[in-house]
């Protein structure tokens, strides 16, 4: 976690923000339900999104507005030091005062975790597969990143009876699924259709590149179960 992204969470409205998208939400029911100025409630709703504490979701049909939704349930922090504030994914450390943060913890620990893993394993495939979709890098990271927690919770569960095993090494698991993860997984997370789709591609291109295509595979639904994903 950065500098950068410790600092705006003791921003004022910045944890208020949080709070209230743990459903989706709009700036203009941010601003009215949190008594917070529109400008600075658009300002501070950019910032946790392009930190990746909130992601855009489908508009709400009936005003046409975009949505927020957090990325994460729980934040961590390390209060070993009173000042010491650290954050797993760049091993960045930032002295603070307690008092500045107001929330009990700090770095959303998993969900960096898995952001920076997802960015190590796919690589430029992503911006590959982002430069011809309708969606950012940074929305595609997200979604790729959402897409390991659940596939992780999922392999304790059975995730391999659920379709075949194209290829495993130490490092990664190829499937073919059967059932709709990815449907399932927009349904869960609010996802734009479109999100899903180009999350979806990027697993398709690898596991076809190593698996190869079969007709009894175009209505499965490729993934790829990344080892050292934090489980849930």
């Amino acid at each position: 976690m950065s500098t950068e992204a410790v600092e705006l969470l003791g921003r004022k409205y910045s944890v208020d923000i949080l709070r209230a998208t743990k459903e989706p939400r709009s700036v203009s029911w941010l601003s009215q339900a949190l008594d917070i100025p529109v400008a600075t409630c658009y300002r501070r709703v950019e910032e946790l999104s392009d930190n990746m504490y909130l992601r855009e979701v489908a508009a709400d049909e009936s005003t046409n507005r975009t949505q927020y939704c957090r990325t994460t349930d729980s934040i961590e922090v390390d209060f070993a030091s009173d000042l010491l504030v650290s954050g797993s994914r760049s091993e960045d450390t930032r002295e603070l005062p307690r008092d500045t943060i107001p929330l009990d913890s700090v770095t959303f620990d998993e969900f960096s975790r898995t952001v920076a893993i997802v960015e190590d394993y796919f690589g430029d495939l992503i911006d590959d597969v982002a430069v011809h979709a309708p969606v950012s890098r940074r929305q595609l990271v997200a979604v790729l990143a959402r897409a390991q927690l659940s596939g992780a919770r999922l392999a304790d569960d059975g995730l391999a009876d659920n379709g075949d095993i194209v290829y495993q090494s130490n490092g990664e698991t190829f499937f073919w699924l059967d059932g709709d993860f990815w449907a399932n997984l927009g349904g869960d997370h609010y996802l734009r259709p479109d999100e899903g789709r180009a999350a979806r591609e990027v697993h398709r291109r690898l596991v076809e590149a190593i698996g190869g295509v079969a007709d009894c595979n175009r209505e499965r639904d490729p993934f790829i179960l990344i080892n050292g994903t934090p489980e849930r």
